[in-house]
């Protein structure tokens, strides 16, 4: 009898996984708290997760296969990683050797084994100032739908000017173009705030330049210039400057996707004690600038939206920007989030919209919840647009926000998000839909026929399909790396 009820158990187990929205399913080592154990890429046989000390752990058929290291020497040099790309097809890593007068990039291809495919390829070498040297930070992004690769170098000198080098290559990583800067001052310092690339050709970076001054605990950061840098193959670079309604900022965002042509850069703004009393009661103190770039035609406009009236919709305020997404039809969603101390909790959200000519349509909170930051790392949540043009996020939270399967919410047991993976049955996947046109919320809970208590958002994997990701979860206190599609019905 007893081997009865466990293959009974298994069986139900096994239904219940490809049943609904996961789509296929494997074993998988369960996501510690603190340890950023996190899946780092995943197909249907094989998965990635990121270990200690710059190691991969690779598992097949949920199973563990071996076990590699990010940074090594190669031919005998040390080596620092400037980006690792993954996609169906292996791995990529991107990795620098630092030279007495110089910094040599290098390319290494591999299977998702973590095997080598070929030798190393080295693709650029920068000169830099040896005497005045300090310390150097990379930025790099590679996009996968034209195979092409942004990669900044900061070169940081002491009694010398700061300079930035942004490079774009191909897919051969054959360079396309490249441009230098060099800070105004000895003291001021560069920050890369988001790259994209746009086109075949053709790449964005977002930069400001600022010099840092601290006094007793407080750091204060006065920014020269912050300048949106355009260029590509066929043109002279280009530089545009991204100016914000006030001098206090709070956030720069680019959206993740492109619709039209566009993208949107947003920068959210607030004003200072004193600028504000140069103003009157009836001024807007927090503004939200949104830059509208066509890289084709390469026109660039600007509109603001005084978001005071958005901050009173909320309790605790909508927090700073955190994402800007197109939907099917090029209108755009802004979203807000409100985070506690040492970014552990995510309070809930905040929407706003706009339609494609950049006129406001709605803006719709999502009530918040207090926790105690201290006894949980909370944050982490999915966000799409579905198959009928809506968005829709995803995230966890408290069974008991639901009432004979209604949502009941406020302020004392409302949503919270986040990547936790919490084994007890008191926590469930959630789903908000906002309607389109409306800016209502539906807020159902999902995955309840496969008994799955919580999802680690924070690492998931997009796929090319809107709303289907790779993801580790939770199934009655065992671990899942699963293909799971959100926006099913």
């Amino acid at each position: 009898m007893k081997n009865l009820i466990t293959l009974i158990t298994i069986t139900l187990l096994a239904f219940s996984i490809n049943a609904q929205e996961i789509i296929s399913s494997q074993k998988a080592r369960r996501v510690k708290n603190h340890k950023g154990d996190g899946l780092i890429y995943a197909q249907e046989k094989i998965y990635l997760q990121k270990a200690k000390h710059n190691k991969i752990n690779i598992y097949k058929d949920g199973s563990k296969a071996g076990s590699k290291n990010f940074n090594k020497k190669i031919g005998g040099e040390r080596t620092k990683t400037v980006k690792t790309i993954f996609n169906s097809e292996g791995i990529t890593r991107i990795y620098s050797i630092e030279q007495d007068m110089s910094i040599e990039l290098y390319t290494q291809k591999y299977t998702l084994d973590y095997n080598a495919i070929g030798d190393p390829m080295r693709f650029a070498d920068i000169q830099m100032d040896p005497a005045n040297f300090f310390r150097m930070e990379y930025y790099a992004e590679n996009s996968e739908q034209t195979g092409n690769t942004l990669i900044s170098i900061h070169l940081e000198y002491q009694n010398a000017a700061n300079q930035l080098k942004l490079f774009l290559f191909d897919e051969d990583y054959q360079e396309l173009n490249a441009v230098q800067a060099t800070a105004s001052t000895n003291f001021s310092q560069f920050e890369i705030i988001a790259s994209k690339v746009l086109s075949n050709d053709k790449a964005v970076f977002l930069v400001r330049e600022y010099e840092q001054t601290t006094s007793l605990y407080t750091t204060t950061k006065n920014i020269f210039a912050s300048n949106m840098i355009t260029f590509s193959q066929e043109e002279e670079p280009k530089i545009n400057k991204m100016l914000p309604d006030y001098s206090r900022i709070i956030k720069y965002t680019i959206s993740e996707n492109i619709s039209d042509n566009k993208v949107l850069i947003a920068i959210q703004s607030q004003l200072n004690e004193s600028e504000s009393e140069e103003q009157n009661e009836e001024t807007d103190k927090n503004i939200l600038g949104v830059y509208t770039y066509n890289f084709k035609t390469s026109e660039l406009t600007r509109k603001s939206y005084p978001i005071d009236a958005e901050i009173k919709k909320t309790r605790r305020g909508i927090g700073s920007i955190k994402k800007v997404i197109f939907d099917n039809e090029g209108s755009s969603y802004f979203i807000f989030t409100m985070t506690a101390s040492g970014g552990r909790i995510d309070y809930g959200a905040h929407t706003i919209k706009l339609d494609k000519d950049g006129k406001y349509i709605w803006g719709t909170p999502l009530v918040r919840k207090d926790v105690s930051d201290i006894k949980y790392r909370l944050t982490g949540y999915l966000v799409y647009v579905n198959d009928q043009n809506e968005l829709e996020m995803i995230f966890n939270s408290k069974k008991n926000v639901f009432k004979k399967g209604e949502y009941k919410a406020n302020d004392s047991n409302g949503i919270w998000f986040f990547h936790k993976m919490d084994v007890s049955k008191k926590t469930i996947p959630i789903k908000a839909t906002f309607n389109s046109n409306s800016g209502e919320v539906e807020i159902k809970r999902i995955l309840e026929k496969e008994n799955v208590n919580s999802i680690a958002y924070k690492n998931a994997i997009e796929t090319k399909e809107n709303g289907v990701y790779y993801a580790i979860h939770n199934i009655g206190g065992k671990t899942f790396v699963s293909l799971i599609d959100f926006k099913r019905k």
